[in-house]
């Protein structure tokens, strides 16, 4: 049973969404996303630490992650409160390595695509963005380091699968 609580974790964060989404314009959606953001280190550590990783785990995480992210970027911007141009870079970044993923593993015998040190950033710069913007810190600063980051490991993913594929 306890090699479950990672899943448990992230369905509990994918559930989350729609809640945080509906409160944004209350101190609980900070609270829920900060709690949830906390979840996926817990959930990560806990993975790997005794080793209760599984495949299906393997799927959901990223996806709960993509999925926070995205509504948020989205429900924010709509709000006025992130710029446009923000989310477009930040989803745009994700759907290109998506589609990147896809053409390689359709064409190649490629299939692991390992997160990286500057995607891993570029993520916490995402989170950092939304919880400042959350509380009501909505200084550009914080927009252009998640900008730079975000094209910046996105250009080195892609740089790292031409790289790949030249190795195949």
């Amino acid at each position: 049973m306890l090699r479950h609580i990672p899943n448990i974790l992230t369905v509990l964060r994918i559930l989350s969404v729609p809640c945080i989404v509906l409160l944004l314009d209350t101190p609980w959606a900070f609270r829920i996303f900060f709690i949830a953001g906390w979840s996926d280190i817990i959930d990560g550590y806990l993975a790997r630490r005794f080793q209760w990783q599984s495949k299906l785990g393997g799927y959901l995480d990223p996806i709960a992650d993509k999925l926070m992210m995205a509504s948020l970027y989205i429900a924010l911007t709509i709000r006025g409160v992130l710029p446009p141009w923000l989310t477009f870079i930040v989803l745009g970044r994700d759907v290109a390595i998506a589609l990147g993923g896809l053409v390689l593993m359709q064409f190649t015998t490629l299939r692991d695509f390992p997160p990286t040190w500057p995607g891993k950033l570029s993520t916490f710069c995402q989170g950092m963005t939304l919880l400042a913007a959350m509380a009501g810190y909505t200084h550009p600063y914080f927009w252009y380091i998640t900008a730079a980051f975000a094209v910046g490991s996105g250009l080195q993913y892609g740089w790292l699968r031409v790289r790949d594929i030249g190795q195949v």
